[in-house]
Protein backbone atom coordinates (compact mmCIF):
# COMPACT_ATOMS: atom_id res chain seq x y z
CA UNK A 1 0.00 0.00 0.00
CA UNK A 2 1.26 3.48 -0.88
CA UNK A 3 1.95 5.59 2.17
CA UNK A 4 1.14 9.28 2.55
CA UNK A 5 4.87 10.04 2.48
CA UNK A 6 5.22 8.24 -0.84
CA UNK A 7 2.20 10.06 -2.27
CA UNK A 8 3.62 13.41 -1.15
CA UNK A 9 6.97 12.57 -2.71
CA UNK A 10 5.23 11.67 -5.98
CA UNK A 11 3.32 14.97 -5.98
CA UNK A 12 6.51 16.94 -5.32
CA UNK A 13 8.33 15.11 -8.12
CA UNK A 14 5.45 15.82 -10.50
CA UNK A 15 5.50 19.51 -9.54
CA UNK A 16 9.24 19.79 -10.13
CA UNK A 17 8.84 18.24 -13.60
CA UNK A 18 5.83 20.38 -14.58
CA UNK A 19 6.24 21.71 -18.11
CA UNK A 20 9.20 19.42 -18.85
CA UNK A 21 9.63 16.40 -21.11
CA UNK A 22 11.22 13.79 -18.88
CA UNK A 23 12.03 10.11 -19.25
CA UNK A 24 9.45 9.37 -16.57
CA UNK A 25 6.80 11.34 -18.46
CA UNK A 26 7.61 9.64 -21.75
CA UNK A 27 7.51 6.27 -20.01
CA UNK A 28 4.06 7.06 -18.61
CA UNK A 29 2.80 7.92 -22.09
CA UNK A 30 4.40 4.81 -23.58
CA UNK A 31 2.27 2.76 -21.20
CA UNK A 32 -0.86 4.25 -22.81
CA UNK A 33 0.07 3.33 -26.38
CA UNK A 34 -2.59 1.13 -27.96
CA UNK A 35 -5.35 2.25 -25.59
CA UNK A 36 -8.49 3.43 -27.38
CA UNK A 37 -9.94 6.89 -26.73
CA UNK A 38 -12.77 8.83 -28.29
CA UNK A 39 -12.32 12.17 -30.02
CA UNK A 40 -15.04 14.72 -29.32
CA UNK A 41 -18.57 13.41 -29.24
CA UNK A 42 -18.86 9.66 -29.64
CA UNK A 43 -21.75 8.06 -31.55
CA UNK A 44 -24.06 11.05 -31.83
CA UNK A 45 -26.82 11.68 -34.36
CA UNK A 46 -25.89 14.34 -36.88
CA UNK A 47 -28.55 16.95 -37.63
CA UNK A 48 -28.88 19.27 -40.62
CA UNK A 49 -28.19 22.22 -38.34
CA UNK A 50 -24.94 20.65 -37.14
CA UNK A 51 -23.79 20.02 -40.71
CA UNK A 52 -24.68 23.60 -41.57
CA UNK A 53 -22.71 24.90 -38.59
CA UNK A 54 -19.74 22.74 -39.52
CA UNK A 55 -19.86 24.21 -43.03
CA UNK A 56 -20.09 27.77 -41.71
CA UNK A 57 -17.09 27.07 -39.50
CA UNK A 58 -15.11 26.06 -42.60
CA UNK A 59 -16.29 29.13 -44.52
CA UNK A 60 -18.16 26.98 -47.05
CA UNK A 61 -20.45 28.73 -49.55
CA UNK A 62 -21.59 25.69 -51.50
CA UNK A 63 -25.30 25.04 -50.79
CA UNK A 64 -24.56 21.28 -50.84
CA UNK A 65 -23.35 21.74 -47.24
CA UNK A 66 -25.83 24.44 -46.22
CA UNK A 67 -29.25 23.96 -47.86
CA UNK A 68 -31.44 20.90 -47.26
CA UNK A 69 -33.65 21.54 -50.29
CA UNK A 70 -30.66 21.97 -52.58
CA UNK A 71 -29.16 18.74 -51.26
CA UNK A 72 -32.30 16.76 -52.17
CA UNK A 73 -31.67 17.53 -55.86
CA UNK A 74 -28.10 16.21 -55.84
CA UNK A 75 -26.90 12.64 -56.31
CA UNK A 76 -26.66 12.29 -52.53
CA UNK A 77 -30.38 12.99 -52.02
CA UNK A 78 -29.61 15.30 -49.10
CA UNK A 79 -27.15 17.89 -47.87
CA UNK A 80 -23.87 16.36 -46.72
CA UNK A 81 -21.07 17.28 -44.33
CA UNK A 82 -17.89 18.79 -45.83
CA UNK A 83 -15.66 15.96 -44.66
CA UNK A 84 -15.78 13.37 -41.89
CA UNK A 85 -16.90 14.78 -38.53
CA UNK A 86 -14.51 14.15 -35.64
CA UNK A 87 -11.42 13.48 -37.76
CA UNK A 88 -9.69 16.63 -36.52
CA UNK A 89 -9.43 15.88 -32.85
CA UNK A 90 -6.62 13.50 -32.03
CA UNK A 91 -5.28 16.04 -29.57
CA UNK A 92 -2.74 15.03 -26.98
CA UNK A 93 -5.04 16.55 -24.37
CA UNK A 94 -7.31 13.52 -24.77
CA UNK A 95 -4.41 11.24 -23.99
CA UNK A 96 -2.99 13.28 -21.14
CA UNK A 97 0.54 12.96 -19.85
CA UNK A 98 3.41 15.45 -19.73
CA UNK A 99 1.46 18.08 -17.73
CA UNK A 100 2.35 21.65 -18.63
CA UNK A 101 4.02 20.63 -21.90
CA UNK A 102 2.54 22.34 -24.95
CA UNK A 103 0.74 20.29 -27.58
CA UNK A 104 0.50 21.34 -31.24
CA UNK A 105 -1.49 19.73 -34.02
CA UNK A 106 1.28 18.62 -36.38
CA UNK A 107 -0.89 17.35 -39.22
CA UNK A 108 -3.10 14.53 -40.37
CA UNK A 109 -3.96 12.08 -43.13
CA UNK A 110 -7.54 10.93 -43.79
CA UNK A 111 -8.96 8.33 -46.19
CA UNK A 112 -12.65 9.03 -46.86
CA UNK A 113 -15.07 6.23 -47.78
CA UNK A 114 -18.59 7.59 -47.21
CA UNK A 115 -20.35 10.90 -46.89
CA UNK A 116 -22.21 11.98 -43.74
CA UNK A 117 -25.88 12.95 -44.07
CA UNK A 118 -28.45 14.34 -41.60
CA UNK A 119 -29.69 11.49 -39.40
CA UNK A 120 -26.45 9.53 -39.54
CA UNK A 121 -25.02 8.42 -36.20
CA UNK A 122 -21.26 8.74 -36.33
CA UNK A 123 -18.45 8.47 -33.86
CA UNK A 124 -14.67 8.38 -33.85
CA UNK A 125 -12.30 6.38 -31.71
CA UNK A 126 -8.55 6.66 -31.84
CA UNK A 127 -5.51 5.07 -30.33
CA UNK A 128 -2.02 6.49 -29.89
CA UNK A 129 0.49 3.94 -31.14
CA UNK A 130 3.90 5.63 -30.99
CA UNK A 131 5.71 8.49 -29.29
CA UNK A 132 9.12 9.63 -30.53
CA UNK A 133 11.45 12.16 -28.90
CA UNK A 134 13.24 14.60 -31.19
CA UNK A 135 15.37 17.71 -31.18
CA UNK A 136 13.46 20.77 -32.31
CA UNK A 137 14.85 24.07 -33.58
CA UNK A 138 11.79 25.78 -32.13
CA UNK A 139 12.00 24.51 -28.56
CA UNK A 140 14.87 22.06 -28.24
CA UNK A 141 13.51 18.89 -26.68
CA UNK A 142 10.23 17.71 -28.21
CA UNK A 143 8.10 14.59 -28.49
CA UNK A 144 5.83 13.58 -31.36
CA UNK A 145 2.77 11.47 -30.58
CA UNK A 146 1.28 9.45 -33.47
CA UNK A 147 -2.34 8.28 -33.45
CA UNK A 148 -4.71 6.26 -35.63
CA UNK A 149 -8.46 6.72 -35.70
CA UNK A 150 -11.59 5.40 -37.35
CA UNK A 151 -15.02 7.01 -37.86
CA UNK A 152 -18.00 4.68 -38.21
CA UNK A 153 -21.73 5.20 -38.76
CA UNK A 154 -24.89 3.61 -37.39
CA UNK A 155 -24.59 0.67 -39.81
CA UNK A 156 -21.07 -0.06 -38.58
CA UNK A 157 -19.71 1.15 -41.92
CA UNK A 158 -16.35 2.88 -42.07
CA UNK A 159 -16.82 6.55 -42.90
CA UNK A 160 -13.14 7.47 -42.69
CA UNK A 161 -9.78 6.30 -41.39
CA UNK A 162 -7.34 8.77 -39.91
CA UNK A 163 -3.70 9.16 -39.04
CA UNK A 164 -2.54 12.21 -37.09
CA UNK A 165 0.35 13.48 -35.02
CA UNK A 166 0.71 15.97 -32.17
CA UNK A 167 3.96 17.72 -31.28
CA UNK A 168 4.75 18.22 -27.59
CA UNK A 169 7.24 21.01 -26.74
CA UNK A 170 8.46 22.76 -23.61
CA UNK A 171 7.39 26.40 -23.39
CA UNK A 172 10.37 27.90 -21.57
CA UNK A 173 12.96 26.85 -24.18
CA UNK A 174 10.64 28.15 -26.94
CA UNK A 175 10.69 31.58 -25.30
CA UNK A 176 14.43 31.48 -24.76
CA UNK A 177 15.21 30.45 -28.34
CA UNK A 178 12.64 32.86 -29.83
CA UNK A 179 13.09 31.33 -33.27
CA UNK A 180 10.30 33.47 -34.70
CA UNK A 181 12.73 36.37 -34.45
CA UNK A 182 10.50 38.93 -32.82
CA UNK A 183 7.71 38.78 -35.42
CA UNK A 184 4.99 41.26 -34.51
CA UNK A 185 1.32 41.44 -35.42
CA UNK A 186 0.78 42.40 -39.04
CA UNK A 187 -0.75 45.81 -39.70
CA UNK A 188 -2.80 46.75 -42.75
CA UNK A 189 -3.93 49.96 -44.39
CA UNK A 190 -7.58 50.60 -45.19
CA UNK A 191 -6.80 50.13 -48.89
CA UNK A 192 -5.10 46.78 -48.25
CA UNK A 193 -8.08 45.57 -46.23
CA UNK A 194 -10.46 46.57 -49.03
CA UNK A 195 -8.30 44.69 -51.55
CA UNK A 196 -8.33 41.55 -49.37
CA UNK A 197 -12.10 41.72 -49.03
CA UNK A 198 -12.42 42.09 -52.81
CA UNK A 199 -10.52 38.80 -53.13
CA UNK A 200 -13.22 37.08 -51.05
CA UNK A 201 -15.77 38.05 -53.72
CA UNK A 202 -13.71 36.33 -56.42
CA UNK A 203 -14.17 32.86 -54.89
CA UNK A 204 -15.63 30.40 -57.43
CA UNK A 205 -17.93 27.56 -56.32
CA UNK A 206 -18.35 24.91 -59.03
CA UNK A 207 -21.45 23.44 -57.39
CA UNK A 208 -23.95 21.65 -59.63
CA UNK A 209 -21.85 22.00 -62.81
CA UNK A 210 -19.87 18.73 -63.13
CA UNK A 211 -16.10 18.90 -63.53
CA UNK A 212 -15.24 15.92 -65.72
CA UNK A 213 -11.96 14.05 -65.38
CA UNK A 214 -11.36 14.25 -69.13
CA UNK A 215 -11.42 18.08 -69.00
CA UNK A 216 -8.72 18.34 -66.31
CA UNK A 217 -5.05 18.63 -67.28
CA UNK A 218 -1.93 18.10 -65.19
CA UNK A 219 -0.61 21.56 -64.39
CA UNK A 220 -4.03 23.19 -64.10
CA UNK A 221 -4.16 25.81 -61.36
CA UNK A 222 -7.09 25.94 -58.96
CA UNK A 223 -8.71 29.34 -58.37
CA UNK A 224 -7.12 30.68 -55.20
CA UNK A 225 -8.87 31.79 -52.06
CA UNK A 226 -8.03 34.18 -49.25
CA UNK A 227 -8.39 33.84 -45.47
CA UNK A 228 -7.90 36.71 -43.06
CA UNK A 229 -6.80 38.92 -41.60
CA UNK A 230 -7.29 36.45 -38.76
CA UNK A 231 -9.36 37.89 -35.94
CA UNK A 232 -9.90 36.73 -32.38
CA UNK A 233 -13.64 36.47 -33.05
CA UNK A 234 -12.92 34.00 -35.88
CA UNK A 235 -10.91 31.76 -33.57
CA UNK A 236 -13.58 31.89 -30.84
CA UNK A 237 -16.30 31.08 -33.39
CA UNK A 238 -14.35 28.05 -34.56
CA UNK A 239 -13.79 26.81 -31.00
CA UNK A 240 -17.39 27.31 -29.93
CA UNK A 241 -19.03 25.80 -33.00
CA UNK A 242 -16.77 22.86 -33.63
CA UNK A 243 -19.72 20.57 -32.95
CA UNK A 244 -18.01 17.26 -33.55
CA UNK A 245 -14.62 17.90 -31.96
CA UNK A 246 -14.99 19.92 -28.76
CA UNK A 247 -11.46 19.11 -27.67
CA UNK A 248 -10.14 21.50 -30.31
CA UNK A 249 -10.53 24.50 -28.06
CA UNK A 250 -13.92 24.68 -26.41
CA UNK A 251 -15.11 23.24 -23.10
CA UNK A 252 -14.04 19.66 -22.38
CA UNK A 253 -17.35 17.78 -22.53
CA UNK A 254 -19.57 20.73 -21.60
CA UNK A 255 -19.65 23.99 -19.70
CA UNK A 256 -20.10 25.17 -16.09
CA UNK A 257 -20.41 21.98 -13.98
CA UNK A 258 -18.93 19.77 -16.72
CA UNK A 259 -15.91 22.02 -17.20
CA UNK A 260 -15.08 22.23 -13.49
CA UNK A 261 -15.75 18.55 -12.96
CA UNK A 262 -13.20 17.73 -15.66
CA UNK A 263 -10.63 20.07 -14.12
CA UNK A 264 -11.30 18.57 -10.68
CA UNK A 265 -10.92 14.97 -11.81
CA UNK A 266 -7.89 15.59 -14.02
CA UNK A 267 -5.85 18.13 -12.08
CA UNK A 268 -2.94 18.13 -14.52
CA UNK A 269 -5.23 18.82 -17.50
CA UNK A 270 -6.09 22.41 -16.58
CA UNK A 271 -3.45 25.10 -16.24
CA UNK A 272 -3.72 27.97 -13.78
CA UNK A 273 -3.82 31.52 -15.02
CA UNK A 274 -0.71 33.34 -13.73
CA UNK A 275 -2.75 36.42 -12.77
CA UNK A 276 -6.03 35.03 -11.41
CA UNK A 277 -4.78 31.56 -10.36
CA UNK A 278 -7.97 30.12 -11.89
CA UNK A 279 -7.50 26.77 -13.70
CA UNK A 280 -8.49 26.88 -17.36
CA UNK A 281 -8.30 24.92 -20.61
CA UNK A 282 -4.73 24.42 -21.91
CA UNK A 283 -5.84 25.40 -25.42
CA UNK A 284 -6.55 28.97 -24.44
CA UNK A 285 -3.45 30.19 -26.28
CA UNK A 286 -5.85 30.20 -29.22
CA UNK A 287 -7.73 33.11 -27.68
CA UNK A 288 -5.63 34.47 -24.78
CA UNK A 289 -2.58 36.66 -25.43
CA UNK A 290 -0.78 35.73 -22.23
CA UNK A 291 -0.93 32.03 -23.00
CA UNK A 292 0.30 32.62 -26.56
CA UNK A 293 3.20 34.69 -25.20
CA UNK A 294 4.33 31.67 -23.17
CA UNK A 295 5.36 30.04 -26.45
CA UNK A 296 6.95 33.21 -27.89
CA UNK A 297 4.06 34.15 -30.19
CA UNK A 298 3.08 37.81 -30.66
CA UNK A 299 -0.62 37.01 -30.52
CA UNK A 300 -3.24 34.28 -30.49
CA UNK A 301 -3.19 31.69 -33.27
CA UNK A 302 -5.70 29.65 -35.24
CA UNK A 303 -6.94 26.21 -34.22
CA UNK A 304 -4.95 23.42 -35.85
CA UNK A 305 -2.49 26.12 -36.95
CA UNK A 306 -5.12 27.00 -39.54
CA UNK A 307 -4.58 24.45 -42.31
CA UNK A 308 -7.78 25.53 -44.12
CA UNK A 309 -6.83 23.98 -47.44
CA UNK A 310 -9.84 21.73 -48.09
CA UNK A 311 -12.33 24.38 -49.15
CA UNK A 312 -10.37 25.40 -52.27
CA UNK A 313 -10.62 21.77 -53.47
CA UNK A 314 -14.33 21.41 -52.63
CA UNK A 315 -15.10 24.69 -54.42
CA UNK A 316 -13.20 23.52 -57.52
CA UNK A 317 -14.34 19.91 -57.87
CA UNK A 318 -18.15 20.31 -57.99
CA UNK A 319 -20.95 18.42 -56.27
CA UNK A 320 -20.52 15.16 -58.17
CA UNK A 321 -16.88 14.66 -57.09
CA UNK A 322 -15.58 13.14 -53.89
CA UNK A 323 -12.38 13.69 -51.88
CA UNK A 324 -11.07 10.21 -51.14
CA UNK A 325 -7.79 11.26 -49.48
CA UNK A 326 -6.44 14.36 -47.78
CA UNK A 327 -3.04 14.93 -46.21
CA UNK A 328 -2.28 18.15 -44.29
CA UNK A 329 0.85 19.34 -42.53
CA UNK A 330 1.10 22.27 -40.11
CA UNK A 331 4.44 23.99 -40.68
CA UNK A 332 3.81 27.50 -39.36
CA UNK A 333 1.41 29.29 -37.01
CA UNK A 334 -1.51 31.26 -38.46
CA UNK A 335 -1.28 34.25 -36.09
CA UNK A 336 -3.76 36.99 -35.29
CA UNK A 337 -3.92 39.64 -38.07
CA UNK A 338 -2.11 37.32 -40.54
CA UNK A 339 -3.54 36.74 -44.01
CA UNK A 340 -3.09 33.48 -45.90
CA UNK A 341 -3.52 32.92 -49.61
CA UNK A 342 -4.49 29.34 -50.47
CA UNK A 343 -3.33 27.98 -53.83
CA UNK A 344 -3.56 24.65 -55.61
CA UNK A 345 -2.36 22.77 -58.68
CA UNK A 346 -3.25 19.46 -60.37
CA UNK A 347 -0.10 17.32 -60.35
CA UNK A 348 -1.32 13.88 -61.46
CA UNK A 349 -4.33 12.07 -62.96
CA UNK A 350 -5.06 8.37 -63.43
CA UNK A 351 -7.75 5.70 -63.55
CA UNK A 352 -8.04 3.10 -60.79
CA UNK A 353 -10.78 0.56 -61.40
CA UNK A 354 -14.03 2.52 -61.77
CA UNK A 355 -12.52 5.67 -60.24
CA UNK A 356 -11.14 8.57 -62.29
CA UNK A 357 -8.75 10.36 -59.95
CA UNK A 358 -6.70 13.54 -59.85
CA UNK A 359 -4.07 14.49 -57.28
CA UNK A 360 -3.93 18.11 -56.19
CA UNK A 361 -1.18 19.86 -54.25
CA UNK A 362 -2.50 22.68 -52.07
CA UNK A 363 -0.63 25.12 -49.90
CA UNK A 364 -1.27 28.37 -48.06
CA UNK A 365 1.17 31.26 -47.84
CA UNK A 366 1.11 34.17 -45.41
CA UNK A 367 2.11 37.80 -45.97
CA UNK A 368 5.69 36.92 -44.97
CA UNK A 369 5.94 34.46 -47.87
CA UNK A 370 5.98 31.44 -45.51
CA UNK A 371 4.20 28.22 -46.47
CA UNK A 372 1.91 27.45 -43.53
CA UNK A 373 0.37 24.14 -44.50
CA UNK A 374 1.42 22.04 -47.52
CA UNK A 375 -1.34 19.57 -48.35
CA UNK A 376 -2.30 16.86 -50.83
CA UNK A 377 -5.74 15.73 -52.01
CA UNK A 378 -6.93 12.85 -54.17
CA UNK A 379 -10.29 13.61 -55.80
CA UNK A 380 -12.59 11.16 -57.61
CA UNK A 381 -14.16 13.09 -60.49
CA UNK A 382 -17.11 12.12 -62.70
CA UNK A 383 -16.18 10.74 -66.10
CA UNK A 384 -17.87 11.44 -69.42
CA UNK A 385 -17.67 7.75 -70.23
CA UNK A 386 -18.33 6.20 -66.83
CA UNK A 387 -20.41 8.77 -64.98
CA UNK A 388 -19.69 9.10 -61.27
CA UNK A 389 -18.77 6.47 -58.73
CA UNK A 390 -21.48 6.05 -56.06
CA UNK A 391 -20.27 6.64 -52.52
Amino acid sequence: MTTETERRAAREAAASNYGKITEQGIGSMQARMGTYYYGGRCLGEVSADEIRMMALREGERNPLYLDEEYGKKTRYGSMIAPGAPSHRNFSATNLGGLPGVMSFNGGGHTDHYRVVRPGDIVGTTFRPYKIVTKTSRYAGHSAVQYSQGITINQDDEVVAKHHAWSVRTERAPARERNTLGGIGLATWTREQIEAIWDEYDKAQVRGASPRYWEDVKVGDDLPGTTHGPLRRSTVVFNAHFDIFSPGLGSSPGGNFFYRWDTFRRYRAFAERDPVTNVPDHPHRGHWQDGMAALIALPGIYALGHGAGTGRIVRDWMGDDAFIRLEHNERRRFFIESDVRWVKGKVVRKWVEGPQHIVEIEVWSENQRGEVISPSKYEVVLPSKSGGYVPM
